[in-house]
C-alpha cells in the first residue's frame, strides 16, 4: 500500500518537471508542423469556438464518377417532368411545361414557375457539363427546346401579353393543365416568378455562347425578347420606391425577400441583355442597384442570422419572418444578390449549424443519420414539419457556404457545404435518393421510417442537387447573375 503522506525527493520533482517540459514542447512541434501541412482541418476545434459541436469528415460525399452519374441522374429526372413525351402533341398549350414532379401518365398540371426555372438552369448546366464530359447532353436537349422554344416563347405560357392588364409583362406563378396538356388554371403574376424565368432565358443564351454557338445564342435573344422587354417593363414597375422592394400580386400586399431577389437577378441579366441586342435600359440596372439596397435592409442580427422574409402591409411594412423561419434567411447570398464573401455568411451558417437555433438536427456525430440533415421550417406555433429534414433547403444552404468558402478559404464552411450534400445523397444518413433519380422530400428526424410518399420529388430539389455537386464535387460556380 502506498503511504498518501509521503512526498517525492526534490530529485524527482526535477526529473518530472523537465520530462513534461520535453512533452509540451515536442507537442508544440507537432502541432505546429500539422498545421503548416493543412492536416488541422479534420482535428476539432478549441473550446469556445462556435464549431465546438462539429465532427468533421474528410472523405468527399461523391467520387468524380458518383458526381457524374448525380448530374445525368438528376438531369434525367428533370426531363421526366418535361411534356415533352411522345403522348403530348406540340400544339398543346402545355408542349414543353416542366412540372414540379415527373409527369408519368398525366398532364403538367402542377406547372409552378419558380422551380422550374430553377429546374431549365440546372438542366443547362447539367447539359454543358455533359457536354465536356463524355456527351449525353443530346438527350436532353428535347426537353429544353420544348421548354423554351415552344412554351415560354411560342406558346407564351405564364405570360401576361395584354397591355391593358395591370400584370402586363409578369410571369404567373402556377399553372395547371389536363392530360392533353389544355391549360385550365392560371395564377397571378409575381416578381419571383417573373424574375427567375427571366433569369433561366439569359442563361440559355450563356449556355450557347460557352459551348462555342454564341450566333445561336444570340438568335435564342433577339426571339425571346418579345416577351423579355415586358418583362423588365413588369419588374421596374413592381418596385416600390419607400422600401426598395418588389409589390407582390395585388391580392398580397405584403413584400417579399424572395420578389426581391429574383428581380435583382432578372434585372441584372435584363441589363446585359438589352445591352447586347443594342438597345440599352438604364432603367435595369438603376432599379437592381436599389433593390439589393432594399435587401440589405432586411438583415437579421440578433437571436436568428439571416434576412427576414418579408415586409408586412398590416405591420407597416416593418421586416417581420411572419410565422416561421425558413431558407429565405439565406436566400440573398444563395442567389448572389448580396456577395456570398460577406463575413456574415460565416455568422448564419454558425446560427443554422451549430446556433441556438441551430437547424442542422445535429453535427457532431458522423455515425448518426442524422448527421447535418437539415430542417426546412421553424414555425413558431409548433407543427410536426420543424421537426423534417429535407435535402433540398440543405443543398442551398451548402451553396451559400460554398461560394462563402471559395471567397475566403475557410475550411469550416467548406466542410459543412460537403457534408450537407453527404447528407443528401448518403444512403446511410437521408436515404431519399435512389436509381430512379430525383429526392423524395423529407424525412422526419424522429422517426427514420416516416418520410414523405416516393413521388414527391421536385424540379427544384434536383436542380439544387446538380448545382450542389458541380460546385463540392467540381468547383464550378452556379450564379443565377450574369457570368463575368
Amino acid at each position: 500500500m502506498t503511504d498518501q503522506n509521503a512526498r517525492p525527493s526534490p530529485s524527482a520533482v526535477r526529473a518530472r518537471i523537465i520530462i513534461t517540459v520535453a512533452a509540451l514542447l515536442g507537442l508544440l512541434f507537432v502541432l505546429a508542423v500539422a498545421r503548416r501541412q493543412g492536416m488541422l482541418a479534420s482535428l476539432p476545434p478549441p473550446l469556445g469556438d462556435p464549431r465546438g459541436r462539429e465532427a468533421a469528415l474528410s472523405t468527399p460525399p461523391l467520387t468524380d464518377a458518383q458526381a457524374r452519374e448525380a448530374i445525368r441522374r438528376e438531369a434525367g429526372h428533370i426531363v421526366a417532368c418535361s411534356f415533352t413525351s411522345t403522348q403530348a402533341k406540340p400544339n398543346a398549350d402545355g408542349y414543353g411545361a416542366l412540372n414540379d414532379d415527373a409527369i408519368g401518365g398525366h398532364g403538367p398540371d402542377w406547372v409552378v414557375s419558380e422551380p422550374g426555372a430553377v429546374g431549365a438552369i440546372s438542366l443547362l448546366r447539367a447539359a454543358a457539363f455533359l457536354r465536356e464530359h463524355g456527351g449525353g447532353d443530346g438527350e436532353l436537349e428535347p426537353a429544353l427546346n420544348g421548354f423554351f422554344d415552344v412554351w415560354l416563347v411560342g406558346h407564351r405560357q405564364g405570360w401576361v401579353m395584354d397591355p391593358h392588364a395591370a400584370d402586363f409583362g409578369g410571369m404567373s406563378a402556377r399553372l395547371g393543365y389536363d392530360g392533353g396538356g389544355r391549360r385550365v388554371r392560371a395564377d397571378a403574376a409575381t416578381p419571383a416568378a417573373t424574375g427567375m424565368m427571366t433569369v433561366a432565358m439569359w442563361k440559355r443564351y450563356e449556355y450557347f455562347a460557352n459551348t462555342g454557338r454564341d450566333a445561336q445564342g444570340r438568335a435564342w435573344l433577339t426571339r425571346a425578347w418579345a416577351v423579355a422587354e415586358p418583362a423588365a417593363d413588369y419588374l421596374i414597375a413592381r418596385f416600390d420606391t419607400n422600401t426598395e422592394m418588389e409589390h407582390g400580386p395585388a391580392s398580397s400586399p405584403d413584400e417579399w425577400l424572395t420578389d426581391a431577389v429574383a428581380a435583382y437577378d432578372g434585372l441584372l441579366c435584363l441589363d446585359r441583355w438589352a445591352a447586347l441586342l443594342g438597345r440599352p435600359d438604364p432603367r435595369c440596372a438603376a432599379t437592381a442597384r436599389r433593390l439589393r439596397s432594399g435587401i440589405a435592409a432586411m438583415k437579421e442580427d440578433d437571436g436568428w442570422k439571416g434576412y427576414y422574409r418579408l415586409r408586412e402591409h398590416d405591420q407597416k411594412d416593418q421586416p417581420t419572418n411572419g410565422d416561421c423561419v425558413d431558407q429565405i434567411a439565406f436566400l440573398p447570398y444563395e442567389a448572389d444578390a448580396l456577395d456570398p464573401g460577406d463575413p456574415f455568411v460565416r455568422q448564419v451558417s454558425d446560427c443554422w449549424t451549430v446556433g441556438p437555433n441551430a437547424m442542422t438536427a445535429q453535427a457532431a456525430d458522423p455515425g448518426r443519420w442524422t448527421y447535418f440533415g437539415t430542417h426546412w421550417h421553424h414555425y413558431f406555433a409548433p407543427r410536426l414539419e420543424n421537426d423534417y429534414l429535407y435535402p433540398g433547403p440543405g443543398l442551398q444552404l451548402a451553396k451559400a457556404e460554398w461560394k462563402y468558402a471559395q471567397r475566403t478559404h475557410d475550411k469550416a464552411t467548406a466542410l459543412r457545404a460537403a457534408n450537407r450534400l453527404r447528407w443528401a445523397v448518403g444512403p446511410r444518413y437521408a436515404g431519399l435518393w435512389d436509381k430512379s433519380g430525383g429526392l423524395v422530400d423529407w424525412r422526419d428526424a424522429r422517426d427514420r421510417g416516416h418520410a414523405a410518399e416516393g413521388w414527391a420529388r421536385f424540379i427544384d430539389t434536383s436542380g439544387y442537387l446538380i448545382q450542389a455537386v458541380l460546385m463540392v464535387s467540381f468547383g464550378e460556380d452556379t450564379r443565377y447573375t450574369p457570368e463575368t
